[in-house]
């Protein structure tokens, strides 16, 4: 294609997005699924090819993203609720594209996401690598770190996390948000009101796309789809199906459109063996798999592990440690007990790790339970603390982690006293240690002896609250008992894995080497070598 033909081509282009994006001067990916050896075929020269979309996709674009007579769209808002692997972010890149290089000018292309490493990574990312990789390149876009700039509009694309809320507003031409399920908060209320489109030009377009909100969240994204759909699902009175589209799930009120997709199967790539493996896959919960792959609302409370997992790890073989054990290196966490005294306990478990095995032994844990010791004189934070100073002087602690909502002042007392105490704070680092302490057990990486049976009572009671970025928090469903077992080894394997490399320092030098004796010749002149 010649630049005297792209010109020609540009009227057309500017018309209609699909003729566009699927054209030689469109919209690059780095890959496209072959139907005849069924899997992603990279381009051979490593350059990318044009985009091909679906064909329902190709209906619903060639109606949301064609300009009428009048060079307005049919719509100025839409949002796409679709599942995993179905081209979301490509399709927000494509738009971002050709709403930045074809309509309006000196405006903005604002991509948004509710966090800063989707604005960063996804939707901006696949924006700039379909630009660098076009041929034609050199009349589209000038790419930098934060921005592209188109040259035909002298327009402006910029990736803008939800945290910059002064960096909102502008006179935006697009404006796409990536994940609004986790819009949840007055702040993202607040910086969704700043992404309003603008009054005073002709296409000032919101596209949204994202997996469906969890059942009970609260936000914008579940205001409009309370406004569209039932309980059941099915559109709301004055939701009015789309002339041409009756049959897909795409419904339009007042100038925003939702699609909701509930077929994957019309992605060729959702095989039935591929849906198979991700519903049979441990790590992914019923939660997840039912808002990835079923597109649907699911409750963020999920069983946290089926105890047949479990069971797997217990080692008929392992034994607590005792008097003849000194000098293992170990590691533990304390869990202690916040509100009345009564209706929670305190609990501490101590692991170490084996290299040769990858494997995370359990050496010992304690349970302090009120009902079981129905003494209201009794000092559990003592007790607790006497109990880590014993595995300190009987054995090598390499640290021990704590939650300092109720234990700060005996954590100083303790790290006076030498013990290396390590603050685990509910926020962040608890959404990673119980994220991977599932994984260790669906990994078989846990090694339990089989007297740690109030420890298993503990995690059976346990839910998985899903965080929606692939994390999870231990939780407790009402009335279900107590977790404090469970939350602690989450916090010990955490620790456990801070100092892996020192567990495999000691592992190879499992004797220190004992330095040769210097004499002092002046001290045995002096002393006569009498009093050593």
């Amino acid at each position: 294609m010649e630049e005297a033909e792209i010109l020609e081509m540009l009227p057309l282009w500017k018309k209609s997005f699909v003729d566009w994006s699927m054209s030689d001067f469109g919209f690059y990916v780095p890959k496209r699924w072959d139907d005849y050896k069924q899997e992603w075929a990279p381009s051979p020269d490593g350059m990318g090819f044009p985009v091909i979309w679906v064909d329902d996709d190709i209906r619903i674009f060639r109606w949301a993203f064609t300009l009428r007579d009048d060079g307005t769209l049919p719509v100025h808002t839409l949002w796409d609720i679709n599942g995993k692997k179905t081209g979301k972010t490509t399709i927000a890149a494509a738009a971002a594209n050709w709403f930045g290089f074809f309509h309006e000018e000196n405006a903005d292309v604002q991509l948004a996401a509710n966090s800063k490493d989707q604005a960063g990574v996804r939707v901006f990312q696949q924006l700039k690598w379909s630009i660098e990789h076009n041929p034609f390149n050199f009349m589209m876009a000038e790419v930098q770190s934060e921005r592209v700039m188109f040259y035909h509009t002298r327009n402006i694309a910029r990736a803008l996390p939800s945290e910059a809320t002064t960096q909102a507003g502008g006179n935006p031409v697009f404006v796409q948000v990536d994940e609004p399920w986790g819009f949840t908060t007055a702040h993202h209320r607040q910086f969704l009101d700043e992404l309003a489109r603008s009054p005073t030009m002709k296409i000032s377009f919101r596209f949204f796309t994202s997996y469906p909100p969890y059942d009970g969240d609260d936000g914008p994204m579940v205001d409009v789809m309370n406004s569209f759909f039932g309980k059941d699902g099915r559109p709301k009175k004055g939701c009015d199906p789309i002339p041409g589209l009756e049959d897909l799930p795409i419904y339009m009120k007042d100038g925003v459109a939702v699609y909701w997709n509930h077929d994957l199967s019309k992605y060729p790539w959702h095989t039935e063996r591929y849906l198979s493996e991700q519903k049979n896959d441990p790590t992914i919960s019923a939660a997840s798999y039912a808002r990835f792959y079923e597109v649907r609302m699911a409750s963020r409370e999920d069983t946290f592990m089926p105890m047949v997992e479990w069971d797997a790890c217990v080692d008929d073989d392992l034994m607590p440690m005792d008097e003849g054990d000194r000098g293992i290196p170990i590691v533990m966490s304390v869990d202690c007990m916040g509100g009345k005294v009564y209706s929670d306990c305190m609990a501490s478990t101590v692991r170490s790790y084996d290299p040769v095995t990858d494997r995370y032994p359990l050496r010992d844990h304690k349970i302090w339970d009120p009902r079981v010791i129905n003494d209201p004189k009794f000092d559990f934070n003592l007790a607790a603390e006497e109990y880590v100073w014993k595995m300190h002087t009987r054995h090598k602690l390499l640290a021990c982690g704590y939650d300092p909502y109720q234990f700060a002042s005996s954590a100083k007392k303790l790290e006076r006293m030498g013990v290396n105490m390590i603050e685990i704070t509910q926020m962040n680092s608890r959404a990673l240690a119980d994220t991977q302490y599932r994984n260790k057990i669906l990994g078989r990486k846990l090694r339990n002896y089989p007297q740690s049976k109030d420890l298993r009572a503990h995690v059976s009671r346990a839910v998985a609250r899903e965080l929606g970025d692939g994390n999870i928090r231990i939780d407790k469903r009402l009335g279900t008992g107590r977790i404090d077992g469970c939350v602690t080894d989450s916090m010990t394997c955490l620790i456990a894995d801070q100092y892996k490399e020192r567990f495999i320092w000691l592992a190879r030098h499992p004797k220190p080497i004992k330095l040769a004796e210097r004499k002092n010749p002046y001290y045995d002149a002096y002393w006569g070598g009498n009093n050593k």
